[in-house]
This record gives C-alpha cells, structure tokens and sequence, in this order.
C-alpha cells in the first residue's frame, strides 16, 4: 500500500524493517550495548571467552576440550544477567525500530546501492536505495512467477545443464528494472523469500556477461542488520598498522631447499581436482631481507616486531 497507493520509499522503508530481520537486528544491538555500557568485569569476561575459543582451535586432547567447553560455558552465565539486563532496559525503546532511512544513507557510500525486495501476488517491489536518493521500482512479475524462475535456475545448476535462459530472465525482471542506468557498482541485496537461495552476481543480462563482471554483491537480511555490522566494524578498527611476512613456500624448488618444518605447495592437487592448470609462482625478490633491511621495521619496539617463523 505504501508502495502503490502513497508512492512513499520512507513509509515503504519503516513497514518492511519492522518485520525483516528483526530478531537478528535486536541481538545484534543487545550485544553491543552490552559491550559498550558493561563495566570493565564483563569486558574482562569477554576477552576471556575470546582467549577460550582461541584456544579450542589449537585443542586435539578430549579432555582438554571438554575443560574449555565447561570454562566456555560458565563465563558466558557470567555475561548473560547483564545482557538479560539492558535487554529488559531497553525493550520498550528504540530497540524494537529500524534504523532511520537518514542514518541508512549516510553510512552508504556514492558507489553503493542497497536493494530491498517484496514479492507480492501479482507484482513485486524494489526499494532502492542510494546515498542520495530512495525511490521505488516496481517489478512486473508476482511472487509465484519470480519463484518459479528461481526454481528452474537453481534445478539447471543443480543437473548441470544450461542454465543462461533463466538467468537472463531473472536479470530482467530483477536487477535490470533497478540498476539500469545508474551509475553504482556495489550492490547490496537484501532479498525476499525464495531469493534467498538466488545467486544475483550469477545472472546473466540480455548479452550474456554475468553480473559479477559490472558489479559487486554482498547480501544482507534487512537494511537495519546491514547498517549495524558496517557501523560496529568501522568503531573497532584497529590502531596500529601491522606488517606481517610468513615464510610462505612459492615454489617446489623453494619447498625442497628450505627449512624441515615447510609444507611442499599443493597446486597440482588441487588444479587436478577442479580441472585446472595449476599456476606456480615464483620466488619474491627477496622479502625477508627487505624486512631485515628496513629501519622502521628494526627499530620498532620489539613488542610490535613479529618475525617470520612466528608468523
């Protein structure tokens, strides 16, 4: 209705992030609440469970696990009453609405798009969304037309047949109607029902050039959770640069020369198992040594300085 009859996107916006992907979108804010208004305890409680579950990587004795998994377990009942707390707290505010369109836009960037689906019975709607600007595309296919093209692609790719056909009609009835003459070549999916299962950087346009060839695509539940995971990975970058160089093994002339702990490469295995040629490359000139060489990396503190062979 607000769609068609209102022609609003921010109306349209507001309707659809009530209901998609609110579960995750609430469990994502109470994680980070939790995080950002606990006290120094529980942020000591979470560097544990982190150190925990680093260890359970390394961990082979059954033993040993079963001991971590307990240790695991009775850290995070520490945490959980606070975060039980804040949940109570907050469970008549803003916990419950989406992100505002304002704040969704201003966290994409000018090449960006987010595209929102809603199949409906006799056509289906595109909420588009840029940094500028938020319009809605109507698309002139239901929900049945649109998952019965699905299914038909996803049995072609399944039985490995030729599957361009349903691919170029997916594109026009999908993608085309909302990208076409728009300049942004990030794509951000935010898909409804059965295009969950649709791979949109595998359709295929009216020349037959997949969309992964213009475009790049990630997907997302809801525009709220796609905008809490940006906003919580751009408040944790890190600090402090960091350069890193391992003893990686280029070649089988290296692996045989080199030290008794290097692991021969195994492109030929696995270029034999998908079908490929495999690709060898050379040695690097000489990276090691640039790393001994460069004063700014020896005379840093040795705290910040990790040499390769504990890479």
């Amino acid at each position: 209705m607000a769609a068609t009859k209102f022609s609003s996107p921010g109306k349209a916006y507001q309707v659809i992030e009530q209901a998609r992907g609110r579960s995750l979108a609430d469990t994502l804010r109470g994680e980070l609440e939790s995080l950002s208004a606990g006290n120094e305890t529980s942020l000591d409680a979470q560097r544990e469970i982190n150190r925990i579950q680093l260890a359970l990587l390394h961990e082979t004795n059954r033993e040993g696990r079963q001991s971590l998994l307990d240790e695991l377990f009775r850290v995070e009942q520490f945490l959980s009453p606070a975060r039980r707390k804040i949940s109570l707290l907050n469970a008549g505010t803003d916990r419950l609405k989406p992100i505002p369109l304002e704040t969704l836009q201003g966290s994409i960037s000018p090449n960006e798009m987010l595209l929102e689906y809603v199949l409906g019975d006799t056509q289906s709607y595109c909420l588009r969304i840029t940094r500028g600007a938020t319009s809605i595309v109507i698309l002139r296919a239901g929900r049945k037309a649109v998952e019965d093209l699905v299914d038909d692609y996803l049995e072609a790719v399944r039985s490995r047949k030729p599957e361009s056909e349903s691919a170029k009609q997916l594109f026009s009835v999908l993608l085309d109607p909302a990208v076409r003459q728009q300049p942004q070549t990030r794509l951000i999916v935010v898909p409804d029902g059965k295009l969950n299962l649709l791979p949109f950087d595998a359709l295929r346009n009216s020349e037959g050039s997949y969309v992964l060839e213009t475009h790049v695509v990630t997907y997302a539940p809801s525009a709220t959770v796609f905008y809490l995971l940006r906003e919580h990975r751009s408040s944790n970058r890190l600090t402090r640069n960091f350069l890193g160089v391992g003893g990686v093994v280029y070649s089988s002339s290296t692996a045989s020369s080199g030290s008794a702990g290097s692991i021969a490469p195994k492109g030929n295995m696995v270029a034999d198992f998908f079908g490929l040629d495999a690709v060898t490359f050379p040695d690097p000139p000489g990276s090691c040594r640039r790393r001994r060489d460069d004063p700014r990396i020896e005379s840093s503190p040795p705290r910040q300085r990790c040499h390769r062979r504990r890479v």
